[in-house]
């Protein structure tokens, strides 16, 4: 079974895919992990293209997967070969809540650590808002492709049926 999970920052998609390939017996890569070069010293160094295009293809042979990210340029393939596609289409505010929270339970030792600091969380929150606003666009436009394995969640109590579902074999 192959599952793309999409939604902005702070909608869920890593606790939605931690939680399904623990499930599922599915390994689940962050396209995060992919984007940015956590090897280096310094917060927000992308990886090379060569080297990131290498990785991901290498996910997409495995018989199974769960990727969560919605690097729109890059995961089309991804879409492509997906058997579910699953859109968290959650408020801007409880977005905005889940990183503010992750951020601190991050600095408090919490959660594994991304090396944000306040002025990149500041930058994320700002940013969020135009990019909640292209979501939306981009949302529509995978339902319309993919309408027969595309699902588009608004609540936790959807997110909650659609775990369910899947616990059900459904």
């Amino acid at each position: 079974m192959k599952i793309h999970i999409i939604g902005a920052s702070g909608s869920g998609k890593s606790t939605l895919a931690g939680n399904l390939s623990k499930l599922l017996q599915i390994p689940h890569y962050d396209l995060d992990d992919i984007f940015w070069d956590n090897t280096q010293k310094t917060y927000g160094v992308t990886m090379p293209l060569a080297k990131r295009s290498r990785i991901f293809h290498s996910i997409l042979l495995q018989d199974a997967w769960i990727i969560e990210g919605i690097y729109t340029s890059w995961i089309q393939e991804s879409l492509q070969q997906a058997d579910h596609i699953i859109l968290l289409d959650i408020s801007l505010a409880s977005c905005r809540w889940h990183v503010m929270k992750r951020f601190f339970r991050r600095k408090l030792g919490l959660e594994k650590s991304k090396r944000e600091s306040l002025k990149s969380l500041v930058k994320l929150l700002y940013w969020m808002s135009g990019d909640h606003l292209s979501k939306q666009e981009y949302f529509a436009m995978i339902e319309e492709r993919f309408p027969l394995k595309t699902e588009h969640l608004r609540t936790a109590q959807q997110i909650e049926e659609m775990i369910i579902g899947f616990e059900n074999g459904s």
